[in-house]
């Protein structure tokens, strides 16, 4: 797997351990209250013994304050809307350096209004994320 995030510097986290913590390996991380944004897929017939290969695109980190707080309990208590019948995102909330919420599922239309909401928050480098290590400038 390749995977290309850029970051501020002074992020005060480390995403890798973000992971070990939600996958349960370590019970707590250090940095401020944080959020990540997820896109899971399946693609079928990818060669993998089971003909499916599945994983998540990363759409936003978001840096949690107490405004930012307000709005990500809001998109998780937002009902689906009339006509859809799946919530394809997921959200992942770090609090006090534990799992918050974990995977919770939400609908597209709250997904994009976070995005827009949270846009000053957002510390994922979209450029570098999405055309890769090419457009990371290493100086």
């Amino acid at each position: 797997m390749e995977l290309f995030v850029t970051l501020p510097d002074d992020l005060g986290f480390d995403i890798q351990a973000d992971s070990h913590l939600e996958r349960g390996d370590v019970d707590f991380v250090d940095g401020p209250d944080r959020a990540y944004l997820y896109l899971p897929y399946r693609c079928p017939g990818s060669g993998n013994t089971n003909g499916i290969d599945a994983g998540k695109e990363l759409l936003a980190i978001w840096r949690v304050d107490s405004a930012a707080a307000e709005l990500l309990a809001t998109a998780i208590g937002a009902p689906i809307p009339i006509g859809s019948k799946i919530k394809p995102f997921e959200l992942t909330w770090i609090c006090a350096g534990k799992i918050a919420v974990k995977r919770q599922p939400i609908g597209a239309d709250a997904a994009m209004w976070l995005i827009h909401a949270l846009a000053s928050e957002n510390l994922l480098d979209y450029q570098a994320h999405l055309f890769g290590g090419h457009c990371v400038n290493l100086g």
